[in-house]
């Protein structure tokens, strides 16, 4: 089974630099507004990635909104300074440990901008190494930004049978990622999404449709193709259960044909015999 051991978290909301060990079961415990649902978004947008697939702040009970671009410039909401800062790279990292002893990181740099862009977003899988802050900072304190950081991964000097792949399309990030996850289903991402969603189980039927069940769209088209199919085989048993039925009688009907013509000629027999027994007394 792959263990997760390290979260790296670099210009994510509060988290300017930290990295979060993880052994086993990892529980994180604080008052409201610790961070414990921070945490958790970057472990989401590293699985799942996509900023429209994503579903930041499920955590919290405040369900207050949260975006990418607030995340890495670190929106404060407070009247003198609302971001923490202005353009900046941020970065979520992931490090699995596989059954094997060997390692592998996989996560997101971000950019996000002051003028309201859209963040950049550059997703990278690392094989058989483990996580190493040289991939993300040029010198201490200064990231590389999603551009540099794509150039500097694939030319980075990695260990014997390490190797990096560095993803600017979610959906190559996604299939990569679901393989080395250990062959995961493409639901996997929206699981995790729905899983995050820390509201009380009051609904059982509506947890098993939600996070056990596929969800499965449903085609009306070949219901009904299949209602009709099935409905024509019902009615073709009933002939045929009519047909063996028929077939049935006229064979008892045989059976009894054949009794009474094995009847009629004993009896024509019987009777003959009689006859030529008077025939036989009067001759004598």
């Amino acid at each position: 089974m792959k263990q997760l051991t390290r979260i790296r978290l670099i210009n994510w909301h509060l988290f300017e630099n930290t990295t979060i060990d993880c052994q086993g079961t990892t529980y994180f415990i604080g008052i409201n507004g610790a961070g414990k649902s921070t945490i958790l978004d970057a472990v989401q947008f590293a699985l799942v990635g996509g900023q429209r697939d994503v579903r930041f702040n499920q955590a919290a009970l405040s369900g207050g909104k949260r975006t990418l671009a607030s995340y890495v410039r670190g929106e404060l909401g407070t009247e003198g300074q609302r971001y923490l800062r202005g353009d900046a790279t941020g970065v979520a990292a992931l490090e699995f440990k596989n059954p094997d002893g060997t390692f592998f990181t996989h996560g997101a740099v971000i950019d996000a901008y002051e003028d309201g862009r859209s963040p950049d977003v550059t997703y990278f899988i690392v094989h058989n190494a483990s996580l190493n802050d040289s991939w993300f900072f040029k010198t201490p304190g200064q990231l590389f930004d999603t551009r540099a950081f794509k150039r500097h991964l694939e030319n980075f000097a990695l260990p014997p049978n390490a190797s990096a792949r560095v993803f600017t399309r979610l959906e190559d990030y996604r299939v990569h990622l679901l393989n080395r996850l250990g062959q995961l289903k493409d639901s996997f991402p929206a699981k995790i999404v729905k899983g995050l969603a820390f509201s009380p189980l009051t609904d059982i039927r509506s947890f098993v449709h939600n996070y056990l069940l596929e969800e499965n769209l449903l085609d009306v088209k070949t219901l009904q193709a299949q209602l009709e199919t099935l409905r024509h085989f019902e009615s073709l048993a009933a002939d045929v259960r009519e047909r063996i039925d028929s077939l049935a009688r006229i064979e008892d009907l045989d059976k009894e044909r054949l009794a009474n013509r094995r009847r009629r000629i004993t009896n024509t027999y019987v009777a003959r015999r009689a006859q030529a027994d008077v025939y036989l007394d009067e001759l004598k």
